[in-house]
């Protein structure tokens, strides 16, 4: 048995105040998918613990753990409410993991102290991206001041609206990371409408995948826009002059509240 896992696992059964944070990642132990189910109802039931992390990098290849042998390890977590924190990271929704965010579910609705949530470097089926939107819909706290989806493949234009449309009673949503992440059109023109009616409320966005079109429709929504601080658009090679200029108007427009501008790699 794995001596780091063994150890931490007794650290949660204890609910050892001075354990705020549990990672799982690479390179994977036994452990893990022997004690899975044991350590998530550990987890469950501790009230001391306020992030998560887990790192599905190699999950179907090393020591014959699989998203399926970390079911019961999930299902355990969802049973937290203390947690505000969880990173899921490198996991492919549609291949393996659906099951995962589909016990999550609960979780992300009824975890009234959540207000990280991170899905970096992911796949996000339609199905995937629905579960996720309905859960954010229905929480009756909207807690969350910060989502990641940087680099997350998020299949279908529609599901980026449908999470986006779900992020509307989120008043508190202080950074929103699309970077990496296919917006279409539509899409954009919904995150936009949202930053001019101040129904997002966001200090920080990071956004690729814009082109000229994309770039002015944002443009003219910042320049009613009072929160937003930080604006990260590196990584688009498609925006030409016509966008350039049009981002440049804005930043000399007095209403304009964006002071950081990154448009490099």
């Amino acid at each position: 048995m794995d001596a780091t896992i063994e150890s931490t696992q007794l650290q949660v059964k204890r609910n050892d105040p001075l354990l705020t944070s549990f990672t799982i990642q690479p390179p994977w132990s036994d452990a893990m998918g022997e004690l899975g189910g044991e350590i998530g109802q550990d987890i469950g039931k501790n009230t001391q613990l306020t992030c998560v992390r887990v790192d599905f990098e190699g999950v179907q290849h090393e020591n014959g753990v699989t998203a399926t042998s970390l079911l019961p390890f999930f299902r355990g977590l969802a049973q937290n409410r203390s947690i505000n924190k969880i990173c899921l990271t490198n996991c492919h929704y549609g291949l393996f993991g659906t099951g995962i965010l589909e016990i999550l579910v609960p979780f992300l609705e009824q975890n009234h102290q959540l207000r990280g949530l991170d899905m970096n470097h992911s796949h996000l089926d339609s199905r995937g991206a629905r579960m996720l939107s309905g859960a954010l819909e229905r929480r009756k706290v909207k807690s969350l001041t910060r989502m990641n989806l940087g680099y997350t493949r998020i299949f279908g234009e529609s599901a980026v609206e449908e999470l986006l449309a779900a992020l509307s009673g989120y008043k508190n949503l202080r950074e929103l990371n699309l970077e990496g992440t296919n917006i279409g059109f539509n899409a954009c023109t919904l995150l936009s409408n949202k930053l001019h009616t101040h129904l997002l409320s966001v200090k920080t966005l990071r956004l690729t995948g814009l082109d000229d079109n994309k770039l002015v429709r944002l443009a003219a929504s910042l320049a009613t826009n009072s929160t937003l601080q930080t604006l990260k658009l590196s990584r688009n090679p498609t925006i030409t002059n016509t966008g350039w200029f049009a981002l440049s108007f804005l930043l000399q427009n007095a209403n304009c509240k964006v002071s950081t501008l990154n448009l490099s790699d």
